[in-house]
């Protein structure tokens, strides 16, 4: 198993702090100054940010900007100040956001939020090292926000996710914020859409010379580790250097999370919601099973009243008639069915024609004939030509043996025999028919 290492930068008053472990954070909760949010006076504004200004993007079609990066405190104090529309999404980064891939004891001036889940969904059952991202927000970004309820607050760190995890190879993505006094530097390394390492480095101001010179070497180090290397805004992809680059359009579409205040009392909700819940549902279900049946009920005796209703009341109406109707239609349904014994018949006939190897050509039966010389049965054979005997010395053994096996007296029917020839050889076609009265 890897060892994740994660680095927290912090930024007090002109002040760098570099975190490594729980000491770290313990420094952080001892050195750290409660902020107020007074206002920002404009000169004082201009003097700290300079060239670096609140980074906004303005959606287009649109006056307000799309989403406004706040990185510092100073930013979040000009921003209670100055509210943007609230049309604008504010992106939380730099110092406001600390992340960590271990669990730390708790920070008094920071809040912990919803854990981010490092590994695609696509990826899950990779055995790839991840982990899960913990996130804290500074106290007064939750302030803030209970202020500025109309607006949306995310956090960049879940688009820089939701980036890396639709990466199939192993890459560096760069990204950061420009303070007033430091540049706070996040790297995040993915591995088939995974985050596997997470690292934090704090460089001079972009405004200071140097810190082009540091911001090279440290992509140049990353370059030599073999992985691409991924340079998001607000950082600017150095002059000559062939970097895959991406623009404010990793800002759109921004992902929202509640954001959670651990200092605040818990909820009505949050404590017997799940009770309530559970005794409304309780509720309901023993309501609906007395209530369905009920409703059942209801519905047979209305049709039962309905049928009583159509019934004539004398004493007399359901008489003889009305018993012959029903008895005769019982019997009708209890009776053995004619079609069945015919089936049952034809079985017999067909099978005893199959044992004497003949070809059955046609079966007719005439159970209900109008002329009485019509035979009840007719049935077309054809059977092979045996050399040296005529149709009629063949074909009496024939006639007997089907006699026997149906239980019929058969004869050959007037000219009824015919000569066929065929690519097979010779053969002759008998017709045969006989009467049920002569059953045997």
């Amino acid at each position: 198993m890897t060892k994740f290492k994660t680095i927290f930068s912090n930024i007090w008053g002109g002040k760098s702090t570099s975190l490594a472990g729980m000491g770290g954070i313990d420094r952080l909760q001892n050195e750290a100054q409660e902020p107020t949010f007074a206002p920002l006076q404009p000169e004082l504004g201009q003097q700290l940010f300079g060239a670096n200004k609140i980074k906004r993007a303005t959606a287009k079609g649109s006056k307000a900007p799309a989403y406004q990066l706040i990185g510092t405190l100073t930013e979040l104090h000009q921003l209670a100040a100055n509210p943007p529309s609230t049309k604008t999404t504010i992106l939380l980064t730099g110092e406001l956001v600390l992340l960590s891939d271990t669990e730390v004891s708790k920070l008094d001036n920071y809040s912990r939020q919803t854990d981010r889940i490092a590994k695609s969904i696509s990826n899950f059952t990779s055995r790839t090292t991840s982990f899960t991202l913990k996130v804290w927000l500074h106290k007064n970004v939750i302030e803030l926000q209970s202020k500025l309820n109309h607006h949306r607050f995310c956090c960049a760190i879940d688009q820089y996710l939701r980036y890396g995890k639709k990466q199939k190879e192993t890459m560096h993505l760069i990204t950061g914020y420009h303070g007033s006094i430091d540049t706070i530097i996040q790297i995040f390394t993915f591995k088939q859409g995974n985050l596997t390492a997470i690292e934090e480095k704090v460089l001079p101001s972009h405004q200071q010379a140097r810190f082009n010179a540091d911001y090279t070497e440290m992509l140049n180090t990353l370059r030599r580790s073999g992985a691409p290397v991924t340079i998001a805004a607000p950082l600017d992809n150095p002059e000559g250097e062939q970097y895959n680059y991406i623009n404010e359009d990793i800002y759109k579409k921004p992902i929202r999370y509640i954001l959670t205040d651990e200092s605040a009392a818990p909820s009505i909700l949050a404590t017997h919601g799940i009770p309530t819940f559970a005794l409304l549902a309780a509720m309901i279900v023993s309501v609906a099973a007395i209530a369905i049946p009920y409703e059942r009920y209801n519905q047979a005796t209305e049709q039962f009243k309905k049928v009583a209703a159509s019934i004539p009341k004398d004493d007399l109406a359901f008489g003889w008639d009305q018993n012959k109707t029903m008895q005769g239609r019982r019997l009708f349904l209890t009776e053995p069915r004619a079609q069945e014994q015919t089936i049952r018949f034809l079985r017999t006939v067909t099978a005893a024609l199959s044992r004497e190897g003949v070809t059955i050509i046609n079966i007719e039966l005439n159970e209900q004939k109008q002329n009485p010389d019509t035979p009840d049965i007719a049935i077309v054979i054809q059977a092979k030509r045996n050399p040296g005997e005529s149709p009629l010395e063949q074909a009496r053994p024939l006639i007997d043996s089907i006699s026997n096996r149906i239980g019929i007296q058969l004869h050959l029917a007037h000219n009824g025999h015919q000569d066929r020839s065929t690519s097979a050889g010779k053969f002759i076609q008998y017709n045969i028919e006989g009467n049920f009265k002569g059953k045997q």
